[in-house]
């Protein structure tokens, strides 16, 4: 040690600085004012809020609100995830909406998500608007190629759907488990697969005869 002080100090004393450092911050950059510092503190709040009938019926709908996502109330079972940071405001949630654990929202810069009214949304899905090339351009970099994406009304998302850029799916539709929707699916159709693809149109009959049967049991 006292051969090499500077050598000793640099293995044994600045890895315990930066480390040190790099923890004040953790715990310093949720509060640190930025751009968008709004939408990271409430998506944070909404994140972290305790499990309750009013967390997930009131008051995580207001924090993401407050957070800047378009969102008209509904139920918010548990946290939800958006990408990239400022993409809040590019969100828009309809009326009546359920929206299930783990639900991904990767909205890139000048597209937006509008998901309708009545839209239910299963665990673990996820609305991806950014493409990239298939063939590596200048500098071995792959272009993006953001594009919106559209739920209507009364549209049922399974677990784990993953939508994909420039789609639109089609009010009443219905997407099964699973399934990677990577094209526009018509009203009142019920799709699946990898990728998906119709199964059968759900014909405005049943729908009714399913409502009639559901209140006979309530």
């Amino acid at each position: 040690m006292l051969a090499y002080p500077k050598q000793w100090l640099k293995l044994n004393i600045k890895p315990i600085v930066t480390d040190s450092l790099l923890f004040a911050e953790v715990f310093i950059s949720p509060l640190k004012p930025h751009k968008h510092f709004k939408e990271s503190f409430f998506l944070w709040l909404a994140n972290t809020l305790p499990r309750s009938h009013r967390s997930d019926q009131k008051l995580r709908s207001f924090l993401l609100a407050k957070a800047g996502v378009h969102i008209s109330g509904g139920t918010v079972w548990d946290s939800i995830e958006i990408r990239p940071i400022g993409a809040a405001s590019r969100i828009e949630i309809g009326q009546g909406c359920f929206i299930n654990s783990g639900v991904r929202f990767e909205c890139a810069p000048n597209v937006t998500i509008k998901i309708g009214d009545r839209v239910q949304i299963g665990s673990r899905c996820s609305f991806e608007t950014m493409n990239h090339s298939v063939v590596l351009l200048e500098k071995n970099k792959r272009g993006g190629f953001p594009e919106s994406i559209v739920i209507e009304d009364d549209v049922w998302l399974a677990a784990r759907v993953t939508v994909l850029p420039g789609v639109r799916i089609g009010r009443g539709s219905v997407v099964a488990a699973g399934a990677v929707v990577s094209k526009n699916v018509p009203p009142f159709t019920l799709v699946g697969g990898v990728p998906a693809r119709i199964i059968r149109k759900i014909e405005s009959e049943q729908i009714v005869s399913e409502e009639v049967e559901a209140m006979k049991l309530t």
